[in-house]
C-alpha cells in the first residue's frame, strides 16, 4: 500500500512537471509567432499587431469612413476599393484615382480622378451621384470638413485648393499658390484651413478662401502636415517634424530621431498618441528592446505620446517606404499604404 501510494504520488507529479512545460512552451510559441511590438517606456503603452495584408499596383491614397465601418484604397495603377472592415469583404468597385474622402455622415464617397474630376458616390447603395469637373488638374487630396458642408481638395500638382458646397456640389472658390502643396487640415471649430507649402505654413479661410497668415518654418520642404491637440504637424523631407500653434502661431521642434524624409502622419487625440511613416536612409538606435533597427533605405513607423512628445515605438516596415496612413477616427486601426503596392491595416492597443 505505501509502495503504491509512492508510485502513484510520482507518477502526478511527473504528469504535472510535463504539463508545466508543454504549457511553457506553447506561451513562447504564441510570442513568436506574434509579429507585434509594444513598449510601455513612457506615459503611453500600445501593442500593434497587422491583422490584415491587401495588395495593389501603386497606392496612391487610403481613407477609414468616419465610423470605421469601411475602409477604401485607391491606385492610378487599378480600380478604387472599398472593403468592409467587419468581415474583411469588398463591397464596391469604382475606376482608378488619386485620392479618396468619406463625408462624416457617412453619404458621401468623394474620388479624385486622374481625368481632372471627382466623381461623387452614395454610400447607402455605391451608386453614381455625379462628378465635379476641376480646372486647375487632377484632385491629389480630398478631405470634408467635420460638418459636411464642404469638400475641400488640392489639384494642380498641388498648386492650387478648392471649395465646394456638398449641398449643390458647386465651387464656391479656389486659390492658387506659389508653391506645391503636398496636402492640408482643415480646422473646423476656427474655420481655418492650413497647408504646408515649401518652407512655410498658409493659413486659409474656410468660407472665402483668403490668405489669413503665412508662417515661415525651419524646414528646408515640407511633405506631410496633421492637425492635432490645437497644433498643427509639419514633417519634411529631412526628417524635421515642427508643432505649430493654430492660435499663436508658436513653433517648436518634436524631432529627437535622426528620421528620414516624413512622408505621412496621422494622429489620435483620444489617444494621445501621433504615428509617423519615414524614408530611412540612415540607422535608427539600435537598442532592439526600444526600436526596431532600420537598415539603409527602408521605410519606419514611428509612434509618439503627444502628451509629453516622447517616442513609444519604432518599426521597420516596407523596403519602398510608406506613402501614405489612415488612422480610424478612434485610434483602433491603422492602414499603411507602401510604394510597393502592400497595403497593412494594424490593431493599436493600448
Amino acid at each position: 500500500m505505501i509502495g503504491y501510494s509512492f508510485r502513484h504520488r510520482r507518477f502526478l507529479d511527473l504528469r504535472h512537471f510535463w504539463l508545466v512545460i508543454v504549457c511553457v512552451l506553447v506561451c513562447a510559441v504564441v510570442q513568436l509567432s506574434a509579429p507585434s511590438r509594444s513598449l510601455a517606456r513612457t506615459g503611453v503603452a500600445i501593442r500593434v499587431n497587422p491583422i490584415w495584408s491587401l495588395r495593389v499596383d501603386y497606392v496612391e491614397d487610403l481613407a477609414f469612413s468616419w465610423d470605421g465601418k469601411y475602409f477604401v484604397a485607391t491606385s492610378t495603377a487599378k480600380d478604387t476599393e472599398v472593403w468592409r472592415v467587419l468581415d474583411r469583404k469588398r463591397v464596391f468597385v469604382c475606376p482608378a484615382g488619386r485620392s479618396v474622402a468619406f463625408s462624416p455622415d457617412g453619404r458621401w464617397l468623394a474620388v479624385g480622378q486622374t481625368d481632372d474630376s471627382i466623381r461623387i458616390y452614395r454610400t447607402k447603395t455605391w451608386a453614381y451621384n455625379t462628378s465635379i469637373h476641376l480646372e486647375l488638374g487632377v484632385p491629389t487630396k480630398l478631405i470634408f470638413t467635420a460638418d459636411g458642408r464642404w469638400l475641400i481638395g488640392i489639384a494642380d500638382n498641388g498648386r492650387g485648393i478648392h471649395s465646394w458646397r456638398t449641398k449643390t456640389w458647386q465651387e464656391e472658390w479656389h486659390e492658387t499658390s506659389p508653391r506645391t502643396m503636398p496636402s492640408f487640415v482643415i480646422s473646423s471649430n476656427s474655420g481655418r484651413i492650413w497647408t504646408a507649402c515649401g518652407s512655410a505654413l498658409r493659413c486659409y479661410d474656410l468660407l472665402t478662401g483668403a490668405l489669413l497668415a503665412n508662417v515661415e518654418l525651419s524646414i528646408q520642404k515640407a511633405t506631410a502636415i496633421e492637425l492635432l491637440n490645437g497644433s498643427v504637424l509639419v514633417g519634411g523631407n529631412r526628417g524635421e517634424l515642427l508643432s505649430v500653434n493654430t492660435v499663436s502661431g508658436n513653433t517648436v521642434s518634436r524631432r529627437s530621431e535622426p528620421y528620414g524624409s516624413i512622408n505621412a502622419i496621422a494622429g489620435c487625440e483620444k489617444r494621445s498618441v501621433v504615428c509617423i511613416a519615414s524614408f530611412d536612409s540612415m540607422q535608427t538606435p539600435s537598442d532592439k528592446s526600444i526600436t526596431a533597427h532600420s537598415v539603409k533605405g527602408h521605410g519606419m513607423l514611428h509612434f509618439w505620446d503627444t502628451s509629453d512628445w516622447s517616442p513609444i515605438l519604432s518599426i521597420a516596415t516596407d523596403s519602398e517606404g510608406d506613402r501614405c496612413l489612415a488612422l480610424t477616427r478612434d485610434g483602433k486601426l491603422l492602414a499603411v499604404g507602401s510604394g510597393s503596392g502592400a497595403i497593412r491595416i494594424w490593431r493599436i492597443r493600448s
